[in-house]
């Protein structure tokens, strides 16, 4: 659900009509599908931007960039603390 707040925050910093309403309900296959559709958009706005050499484009592909990192950050798994055995 983070992920989908933050792709909308992006999408409408860059200007990208989004679907704003709540999900009908918290399924793992509503928010997917939601996530989904954000993420072709998302990418579609970053392809559109980063060749600009503005600063604000280059402002909204810093923060891009920098939600992907963070959401693969967020997914590394954590690996066993094997000092403690």
């Amino acid at each position: 659900w983070t992920d989908i707040r933050e792709m909308r925050d992006l999408l409408q910093a860059g200007d990208v009509e989004t679907d704003t309403s709540e999900p009908e309900n918290m399924r793992a296959s509503t928010l997917q599908l939601m996530h989904d559709r954000l993420s072709e958009q998302l990418i579609q706005l970053q392809s559109e931007i980063e060749t600009k050499e503005s600063s604000p484009a280059k402002s909204l592909n810093a923060k891009i960039w920098a939600f992907y990192l963070d959401g693969a950050t967020r997914r590394l798994p954590t690996l066993p603390d094997t000092d403690a055995v």
